[in-house]
């Protein structure tokens, strides 16, 4: 009973620092409880987290493949995870994630706005239109699925749906500088 209680201590101070931002506290804090108990999910999550916040993405990916063996699929994790592996060069593991990820949740507009950007930053253009519509489709405010839209449709030459994603970003977020940028780039070409 004790181990448990210094244990949930160390968790609920982690969760503190993860509310107040400071994740080099919180990440001490919960690799301290998984000393205790490394099976805890629920932890080693609340660390691969943490870990993701604060950019450490190599030891972020280690984190969330030890949870999802355990949960292969939690979509939220799996997003993260592609999400780190992009950031250290991985971008084929990244587009197997984010596939299995589509996978298990199709109707996820996340899943499906990250499989888009993935496949347009790796030039598959047209698996980028496909994934992007689709997550427009799930999440029709989401000025990001919009903005992804756009790029695939430019790329290919429809400057003129491009022109009208772009649009679509900024009436939901008006300050969304990526898509400003990219629907000026499209009025210079028309």
């Amino acid at each position: 009973p004790i181990v448990l209680e210094v244990i949930s201590a160390h968790e609920y101070i982690g969760r503190a620092y993860v509310q107040q931002r400071r994740w080099p506290e919180a990440i001490a804090e919960f690799r301290e409880a998984l000393t205790k108990v490394p099976s805890n999910l629920t932890v080693r999550r609340l660390l691969a987290d943490a870990l993701y916040a604060h950019e450490a993405f190599d030891e972020a990916i280690g984190q969330y493949r030890a949870y999802l063996q355990a949960r292969p699929n939690d979509v939220d994790a799996l997003g993260n995870l592609g999400i780190s592996l992009i950031a250290t060069g991985k971008m084929d593991e990244a587009i197997a994630v984010f596939r299995r990820a589509v996978e298990f949740a199709p109707d996820n507009g996340a899943a499906q706005r990250n499989l888009a950007n993935a496949f347009f930053d790796t030039r598959d253009i047209q698996q980028a239109e496909v994934h992007a519509r689709q997550a427009v489709a799930f999440r029709p405010d989401d000025p990001a699925a919009h903005d992804v839209l756009g790029r695939a449709l430019a790329v290919q030459g429809k400057i003129a749906e491009a022109a009208a994603a772009f649009e679509r970003a900024l009436q939901i977020d008006p300050g969304y500088a990526e898509a400003r940028d990219h629907l000026e780039r499209i009025r210079r070409l028309r």
